[in-house]
C-alpha cells in the first residue's frame, strides 16, 4: 500500500541558530529566524546562554517568521555541576535555572545539550561524587522546570567533550537516577559516530525517552558527505516512532564566534556559506525523513547498510 505525505509524521525541522550567525544580539538573531523561515525550516535551536542572548527581540522575532524555538546550554569549567567544588555547582545551578527561566519566556518547550558537566576534554574519569553532584542539581532544575512545562535533553556527547555521558545508556542511567519525567535523552549523530558500539541499537534502546534529536555529518559539514550512516539513524527513528525536532547542526569558524571555534575545536572549516549549507540541509532532511517513515514496516537490523 502506498504512503501519502499526509501520513507521515510532521517532526519539527530545526538548525542550530550557530549555524546561521555568531552570536544572539537583537541584529543577528533576527538574521538567523529571518534565514531559517525563508529556507523553510520550522525550529531554530537558539544559544541560551550566549552573553548577548536578547530575550525579548528572541520571542518577538520568532512570533513574526512563525517559528518554534529549542534551547541549548553548554556548561563550562566555571559551571560545571559536577564539579567538587561547591561554589563551581552553585554558579552552574544557577546557569540552569537562568536557561529554563529565559526558555519558558520564549516559548521553548526544551532546553538541552551538555548540561550535566562541562563541555570539553577531561583529564580524568568522573566519579561516583561527580555523578551525584550533577544527578542532585539537575533533578531541581528539572523540578523548576517541570512547573513552567519545560523538559531537560541531556544530550549524549563523546568522550573528548564529557566524562559523565558519552552513550545512550549513560544518559538513560542518570535519568533514572533523576528520577523526573521531563528529562529525556537527546542523541546527537556526530557524537553517536564516536562513542556508540551501535547507533541504531542506541535509538531503540531510548524509545519513548528519546527527546531530541541532532543531525550532523563526520565532519561536521554537508549532510551526505561523511561517514555516517544518516538513512540507518532516520529508519531507526522512525521505526520507533520518534516525533520529536530534527535539528541540523553544523559549525564554521567563519561564522561562530573565537569561544565556539575553541570549545568545539573547529580548525578545519567544511563550509563558508552557512544559508547555503542550511538549504542543503533541509532538502537532505525532507528526503531522508519522507523515505525513512514509508519504509518503517520493513524491519530494521543493527548495523543496517546504505
Amino acid at each position: 500500500m502506498s504512503v501519502s505525505i499526509h501520513q507521515l509524521k510532521n517532526n519539527p525541522i530545526g538548525i542550530h541558530g550557530y549555524n546561521l550567525v555568531g552570536c544572539w544580539d537583537r541584529t543577528h538573531c533576527e538574521k538567523a529566524l529571518k534565514v531559517a523561515s525563508q529556507i523553510g525550516y520550522s525550529l531554530v535551536e537558539v544559544p541560551v546562554i550566549d552573553p548577548l542572548f536578547d530575550t525579548q527581540a528572541t520571542k518577538e522575532l520568532a512570533h513574526k517568521y512563525g517559528l518554534q524555538l529549542s534551547c541549548s546550554v553548554g556548561l563550562s569549567e566555571s559551571t560545571d555541576i559536577s564539579s567538587l567544588e561547591e561554589s563551581v555547582r552553585k554558579q552552574g545551578e544557577q546557569v540552569l535555572m537562568t536557561a529554563v527561566e529565559r526558555a519558558h519566556t520564549i516559548g521553548s518547550s526544551i532546553v538541552c545539550g551538555v548540561i550535566y558537566s562541562k563541555l570539553g576534554k577531561y583529564d580524568r574519569a568522573a566519579t561516583k561524587q561527580n555523578m551525584q553532584n550533577s544527578v542532585e542539581i539537575l533533578r531541581r532544575v528539572a523540578q523548576k522546570a517541570q512547573s513552567l512545562g519545560v523538559r531537560l535533553g541531556l544530550e549524549v556527547c563523546n568522550k573528548y567533550e564529557t566524562n559523565l555521558i558519552n552513550t545512550a545508556g549513560d544518559a538513560l542511567k542518570m535519568i533514572e537516577a533523576i528520577g523526573m519525567p521531563n528529562v529525556v535523552v537527546h542523541l546527537d549523530a556526530y557524537h553517536m559516530n564516536i562513542d556508540e558500539n551501535d547507533p541504531v541499537a542506541a535509538i531503540y534502546s531510548c524509545q519513548s525517552r528519546l527527546g531530541y534529536f541532532h543531525i550532523g555529518e563526520s565532519h561536521r559539514g554537508y549532510l551526505g558527505t561523511g561517514n555516517i550512516s544518516l538513512r540507518s539513524m532516520f529508519r531507526a527513528l522512525a521505526q520507533v516512532g520518534y516525533s520529536g525536532p530534527l535539528v541540523f547542526e553544523s559549525f564554521s569558524n567563519a561564522i561562530v564566534s573565537p569561544f565556539v571555534t575553541q570549545a568545539l575545536a573547529i580548525w578545519r572549516n567544511q563550509w563558508d556559506d552557512g544559508e547555503e549549507v542550511a538549504k542543503h540541509a533541509l532538502a537532505f532532511v525532507q528526503s531522508e525523513w519522507f523515505a525513512a517513515q514509508k519504509s518503517k514496516t520493513t524491519p530494521l537490523l543493527s548495523h543496517s547498510i546504505d
